[in-house]
């Protein structure tokens, strides 16, 4: 099988990227790599990730008020299918029971926490895998604020993003 070899970082959710009503900025609040540490990454030959949040900028919408990006380099697909299957948020939250599938493997999670005034804030994450890659997008913010349909658009955004990424026989990219 031919496996993605490109950086990481130009495979993650940039704000073109989001829906242009939402506000989405400045170009992104929070981007971070990371050289595979953790458990997963340097047990499966993990590369590098990379993580970004995007805060939203008004409340005049209906749209999570956070949202995350991830994206992880594998040398092989094996790597990234252990990652769904034994990490990220997933692996915190537990997955939920859904048809949705996008990319090879897919895993949906869902949390929600009561705050004081009695509403709840919800985190809504959508994980999967195309070829050696791993992938995750997800929703944080009021329970009604955060559409399971707005978060799979960002994840079928990414996968389209990932699916332009050059091929080769063996990843060759180094951080």
């Amino acid at each position: 099988m031919r496996v993605i070899d490109t950086d990481p970082e130009n495979l993650l959710l940039e704000n073109e990227d989001l829906p242009s009503d939402t506000y989405y900025g400045p170009p992104y609040s929070f981007r971070s790599p990371n050289l595979g540490e953790g458990l997963y990454s340097v047990e499966t030959g993990g590369i590098l990730r990379w993580f970004a949040t995007f805060e939203r900028g008004t409340i005049a919408v209906t749209a999570p008020q956070r949202i995350y990006s991830e994206v992880v380099l594998f040398k092989t697909a094996a790597g990234a299918r252990v990652e769904l299957e034994e990490s990220g948020m997933c692996g915190i939250y537990g997955a939920i029971e859904t048809d949705l599938m996008i990319g090879d493997a897919t895993k949906v999670c869902t949390w929600k926490d009561m705050q004081a005034n009695g509403k709840y804030r919800v985190d809504y994450w959508i994980q999967f895998t195309r070829r050696n890659v791993f992938l995750a997008v997800g929703g944080w913010g009021w329970e009604g604020e955060v559409e399971p349909a707005f978060v799979e658009q960002l994840a079928r955004t990414l996968l389209e993003k990932v699916d332009q990424a050059p091929l080769a026989s063996e990843v060759s990219f180094t951080p």
